[in-house]
């Protein structure tokens, strides 16, 4: 998917106007209900996508496709992981 135009003009004048950094590491996500991030594709904390900081996790996941909605909090508070492995991790 292309950027718009608009987003680009704002990328644009960050650059001409010299302010420090790229354009997009000065903003951050806000996860609300998590139907868009994408687990693995999407870009955390660092830049770095989950799938490219962990690539053998990444390789033996049988969800790669995962929405963060998928997950959920349990009754202690706690995630719940719904990640499906192609093989046992602890082998």
């Amino acid at each position: 998917m292309s950027e718009s135009l608009w987003w680009r003009d704002l990328k644009e004048i960050w650059r001409l106007e010299g302010w420090k950094g790229h354009f997009e590491d000065n903003f951050f996500w806000e996860v609300g209900n998590g139907r868009e991030i994408m687990l693995w594709k999407d870009k955390w904390l660092g830049g770095e996508t989950l799938k490219d900081k962990f690539m053998r996790l990444f390789s033996i996941c049988s969800s790669k496709g995962d929405k963060l909605r998928q997950w959920e909090w349990n009754n202690n508070l706690q995630w719940v992981w719904k990640i499906g492995w192609r093989r046992s991790l602890f082998d």
